[in-house]
């Protein structure tokens, strides 16, 4: 529903439009709309902007039957937008619940329709400010219910990392365009904010902490070689024991869920 919502406002992310295909009436495919977000990432575009320019002109690699179906989904998209475009945050969330019946029990999803719920009563607070409400609720952590005792890994963002602590961190994507985050070569962001972002996860390990980059990594479609990020460049040689891993060859491991090893 969230993902649904962030279509609606304009302001999708790529993996939002796949999240949504099933709930239009003779959706696109899985492959129609990799085809699309390929084609959209090769000429830069936001996912809203590759939308307009779908209907504009001819998505290369895609014949018209699948592209009449994307435009299709796209009207649909529009026509909803329009609809929803009068109410407030909670109203757009209410419609779109009776709309695709998300508020319905699923077996597979047993705390859907309190989860449902919750967003509501939340979006209530926001009154018309649909960008601010997706905006924190992306950013929303349940570090509350983290439990210290459990024999887990924690897949944490930065941000969600605050206030605690593990005996063992792995930073991962420590890559110059990635920390910090960048989208061109000639962008500058607040590299200040990000570095005390980046000290935060630092300091997060009580006992061993490790950074990974990627010598190579494909980026809005396109292979590119990576350099290490400047922050773990700052870092002083003797605070670093460095191990290049990428030649090292893995033998496959099939894990168990009812396995102790």
């Amino acid at each position: 529903m969230v993902s649904l919502l962030a279509v609606l406002e304009g302001r999708p992310l790529y993996s939002d439009i796949d999240a949504i295909r099933d709930l239009f009436e003779d959706a696109p495919s899985a492959n129609t709309l990799k085809t699309f977000k390929t084609w959209g990432l090769k000429r830069n575009l936001a996912p809203g902007q590759a939308f307009h320019q779908a209907r504009i002109q001819a998505i290369e690699n895609m014949t018209r039957t699948r592209q009449r179906r994307l435009d299709q989904m796209i009207r649909q998209i529009k026509t909803l937008q329009t609809k929803l475009r009068p109410l407030d945050v909670s109203e757009k969330i209410s419609a779109l619940v009776e709309r695709f019946n998300f508020s319905t029990e699923d077996k597979n999803e047993p705390g859907l329709p309190e989860a449902v719920a919750q967003i509501i009563r939340k979006a209530r607070t926001y009154h018309h400010r649909t960008t601010a409400f997706l905006s924190d609720l992306a950013l929303e952590t349940d570090t509350d219910t983290y439990d210290k005792k459990a024999r887990t890994i924690t897949l944490l963002t930065m941000h969600a990392a605050k206030g605690l602590e593990f005996p063992v961190v792995f930073i991962a994507g420590c890559e110059d365009g990635l920390i910090p985050f960048r989208r061109s070569e000639d962008e500058t962001g607040d590299t200040g904010e990000e570095r005390r972002l980046f000290y935060v996860a630092v300091t997060r390990a009580k006992k061993e902490l490790f950074f990974t980059w990627a010598k190579t990594r494909s980026l809005f479609g396109k292979r590119k070689k990576q350099e290490m990020s400047p922050f773990i460049r700052s870092f002083e040689g003797r605070l670093l024991d460095q191990h290049d891993v990428s030649g090292v060859k893995r033998r496959p491991v099939q894990w168990s869920l009812f396995s102790d090893e």
